[in-house]
């Protein structure tokens, strides 16, 4: 059985952690199949956004304690250039997580629930958690979570801006694809340097930022998408984007 599943419809990835008898625990074979779905997502020009999720009745335990038993570990943090909308099924724990903060865009089921539980296992949320839960949360949330390991559920995820909505199970993955389909109908290019600020807002000081986003403007008001944008608001109807 594929450890990953990924299917591409109309400029969404759609990938789908695939070991439900393991609740989708991350194994080395996970990590690869995860990493070279990346690739293929950041190297095809026609997609335009991906949607991880796990298959049921999980998202995604975490790392495979047996792998890591065996001395077989990784952990996967590519920088995506794309957005990445986690849509999260049911638990999402240490590792599983992490994915999740990781993502840019969260839609959670009303039964999902969350935890960094690495400090229960002499560990501590190396793929990410340790700090982007922070960041996320806000100090005295993130670090009650690193620290204990407490699991919180949809709704208190949400309160702490943890998740964007949280939604029935039957309206997850509709859910996850409509934020998709807006994504995909705003500019390519806005969408990439926005991106690209965006998760860099909380990295860099100011002059760098301003920088960059000084940058990103003149590549983008010298596009052919920007001129397409003018006369698509002149002539009152769609803009065409083509990402140039």
């Amino acid at each position: 059985m594929e450890p990953l599943l990924v299917e591409v419809r109309e400029g969404v990835v759609i990938a789908t952690l695939n070991r439900p008898e393991k609740r989708n625990a991350l194994n080395p074979e996970l990590w690869v199949a995860l990493a070279e779905a990346h690739e293929r997502f950041e190297a095809d020009p026609s997609a335009r956004v991906m949607i991880l999720t796990g298959a049921p009745p999980v998202f995604c335990a975490g790392m495979d304690l047996a792998a890591f038993s065996d001395g077989r570990h990784y952990f996967f943090d590519a920088e995506h250039t794309k957005p990445v909308i986690a849509a999260v099924n049911g638990a999402a724990m240490a590792g599983g997580f992490e994915l999740v903060l990781a993502s840019d865009l969260v839609v959670a089921a009303d039964s999902a629930i969350f935890a960094v539980t690495e400090v229960l296992r002499g560990l501590f949320p190396a793929g990410g958690g340790a700090f982007r839960l922070l960041r996320q949360a806000g100090e005295r949330m993130g670090m009650e979570l690193l620290l204990t390991g407490r699991s919180i559920d949809a709704p208190t995820a949400l309160a702490h801006g943890l998740v964007n909505q949280v939604v029935s199970a039957a309206e997850l993955m509709p859910a996850a694809e409509r934020l998709a389909a807006t994504i995909i109908s705003a500019s390519p290019l806005g969408v990439t340097a926005s991106l690209k600020i965006g998760r860099r807002a909380l990295d860099l000081g100011a002059p760098e930022l301003w920088r960059i986003n000084t940058e990103e403007f003149a590549r983008i008001t010298a596009s052919a998408d920007a001129i397409e944008d003018a006369r698509a608001f002149v002539e009152k109807r769609p803009a065409r984007w083509t990402g140039r």
